[in-house]
């Protein structure tokens, strides 16, 4: 079991107090907080069980996604930092009603994917594969939807070829009132 972690407040303290004395080191730790996906320690078995999987070349980080609908152009669904595909799974049964065929896939260091860190230069990278290896498959990636940080990822990516979409949708969580 993981040991509690400090209030954030008290975390801030902690990295100025060794940013100032030594900031190389403090930087360091900075960066390996803020690249673990896996703050929870959760690693699922299976995220999306009722899809089909799909294989992915050309980037180690990512070997397949998942995908519903035999037919149809293709919807990329792409999640947040921290969480997983099975976090875009409700999004599946209005986009298959429009006609689309769906895919998701996890990004590096989350959900079923190995590790428990990535930088957003990999969830890029991985992106980008998905979107070529879909076109490539199908001939076409009409559209992105994307959340959080995967809006990044999906825009900092363009495709090659017939994977560039033709529409893109960016989420982001509802402001807490």
């Amino acid at each position: 079991m993981r040991a509690p972690r400090a209030p954030l407040p008290v975390r801030r303290l902690g990295y100025a107090a060794v940013g100032t004395v030594a900031p190389a080191a403090a930087g360091r730790r900075a960066t390996d907080a803020f690249s673990t996906t896996r703050a929870l320690g959760l690693r699922p078995d299976d995220v999306v069980p009722d899809a089909r999987r799909f294989t992915v070349g050309g980037d180690p980080d990512v070997r397949g996604g998942y995908l519903w609908g035999e037919d149809g152009p293709v919807a990329l669904l792409v999640h947040g930092w921290g969480i997983d595909s099975s976090s875009m799974q409700a999004l599946v049964p209005p986009l298959r009603a429009l006609g689309y065929r769906v895919a998701t896939f996890d990004a590096p260091g989350h959900g079923v994917a190995a590790g428990s860190q990535a930088t957003m230069t990999q969830f890029t990278r991985a992106t980008g594969a998905v979107l070529d290896a879909l076109g490539d498959t199908f001939g076409e990636v009409r559209a992105v939807v994307a959340h959080s940080l995967g809006s990044i990822a999906a825009a900092g990516r363009s495709p090659r070829g017939p994977a560039r979409p033709s529409g893109a949708w960016r989420c982001s969580p509802r402001p807490a009132r």
